[in-house]
């Protein structure tokens, strides 16, 4: 049955949304509930490590991102700093502190840190190179120059403690993921000649490094997680996308094959995997706007879900799962952020 349309108008955008109530039960039609309303668009999203909070910035222009913090329990919110930071650029929290990138210059790439209390940016590292994050490491790659030759080298930053440890060896070695406990960090090293890239495990305790036999050109270099202290890759191939165990070559058994269409969010723990559908309307049916859903793959078991969030925007970046795996926040509509219970 068909609801009236409703005119919404926030900070001059006008929407107009028709609504249609499903009556398939196949799919879940709560997609959430309200978290907090905004009148300015809103960007970037992520969850506090407590999941009592969730940050998120207003895109305000190039780079200038305000950031904000909302109290699950409260709703209420409150502006933490101004930051400067590229659309799409991850943003992360490690005690009371928020770290973000500033990648406004070539090949030189700055991390920042502000209080979670609110505080002015303080710079922590300048002159990086395919920085990688984790809740310990920063790693990245560094070019060091002399008056005759340059070269390059990867850089491991302890965060507690302000070290940075050179990592040594035969080939150029670039940080592609460190492990949640930061135990491990997977190091590619790219041959000119064969066109492959090459994986090593740096161990960050004792220093080791130990090469893997799996080799492929066709990796996403930059599409990396841990899975129970497991490393895993998206590999790309003519039929799809698959996900490899990048230490055995053993690939997940997922219910579907993934497409090139989708960021695919992963959950901290890497064990769901969700993305967004849009479904144009059919031409005869008068409906103006795409239906979304939000698909959930556990990458355990294969088991899907399917939720229906219907018909405003949802854009599949602002998607992002609680430290432990239970909630969902995204932004619906520009405008307002909602949580799912999972």
């Amino acid at each position: 049955m068909k609801h009236l349309s409703i005119l919404k108008r926030k900070a001059g955008f006008v929407i107009i949304t028709l609504l249609l109530s499903l009556t398939s039960c196949e799919k879940e039609e709560d997609y959430g509930r309200l978290l907090y309303s905004s009148d300015d668009q809103m960007g970037s999203l992520f969850w506090s490590e407590s999941s009592d909070e969730v940050f998120y910035t207003v895109e305000t222009g190039y780079y200038n991102k305000p950031l904000y913090v909302i109290d699950i329990n409260t709703k209420n919110s409150r502006k933490i700093a101004d930051i400067a930071t590229n659309y799409g650029n991850s943003i992360f929290q490690k005690d009371s502190k928020i770290f973000y990138f500033n990648d406004a210059e070539y090949n030189n790439v700055k991390l920042y840190s502000v209080n979670v209390s609110g505080s002015a940016p303080q710079l922590i590292i300048d002159s990086m190179q395919t920085p990688v994050f984790s809740r310990k490491y920063i790693a990245f790659t560094r070019t060091f120059t002399t008056d005759t030759t340059f070269t390059y080298k990867t850089i491991l930053y302890d965060l507690e403690t302000g070290t940075e440890t050179a990592i040594n060896g035969e080939s150029l070695y670039m940080p592609a993921a460190i492990s949640p406990d930061g135990s491990q960090m997977l190091l590619r090293s790219f041959d000119e000649g064969s066109s492959n890239n090459f994986f090593s495990i740096y161990d960050t305790g004792t220093g080791q490094l130990t090469s893997l036999p799996v080799t492929n050109y066709y990796y996403d270099l930059f599409r990396f997680f841990w899975i129970d202290n497991e490393v895993y890759g998206f590999r790309g191939s003519y039929s799809g996308i698959d996900i490899l165990n990048i230490k055995t070559g053993v690939k997940l058994n997922l219910s579907e094959t993934l497409d090139y269409g989708h960021s695919y969010v992963l959950s901290p723990s890497g064990k769901m995997l969700a993305y967004v559908v849009a479904e144009e309307p059919a031409l005869a049916s008068g409906i103006v706007g795409s239906h979304y859903f939000l698909h959930i793959i556990n990458t355990d078991t294969s088991a899907k879900t399917i939720i229906d969030l219907e018909r405003d925007y949802v854009y599949e970046g602002t998607v992002t799962f609680s430290p432990d795996d239970t909630r969902i926040a995204y932004i619906r509509d520009y405008f307002d952020i909602y949580l799912i219970s999972l």
